[in-house]
């Protein structure tokens, strides 16, 4: 689709955009596409989450990997003080904690 002009940044009303999507759904080639298509890797929501939080929710591993490449933040909080971490605790997911923590 970027190949035939689709915008690598469009958004919905919510500001959710095609890298949050990619990066919850562990589409880790999608992932490094919209990066490369132009896609802001610190880019917030509506309620402030970043492809990081979707990442972590997601427990995409590799994405979260991909974005700290990008210069992602493993640490970047939401107005409400929610950070990636912290999606990843609610996860139980000890693999998704450990690469947050090495990330950042």
């Amino acid at each position: 689709l970027l190949q035939a002009g689709a915008d690598a940044t469009a958004a919905t009303a919510d500001g959710v955009r095609p890298l949050h999507m990619a990066a919850q759904f562990k589409h880790l080639d999608a992932v490094q596409a919209l990066l490369k298509g132009g896609a802001d890797a610190h880019v917030a929501t509506s309620e402030g989450l970043t492809p990081m939080h979707a990442a972590a929710a997601g427990g995409a591993v590799e994405v979260i990997g991909a974005l700290l490449a990008a210069g992602a933040s493993a640490a970047a909080a939401a107005p409400n003080g929610v950070t990636p971490l912290h999606a990843a605790v609610q996860q139980a997911d000890v693999s998704v904690i450990a690469a947050l923590i090495g990330g950042g």
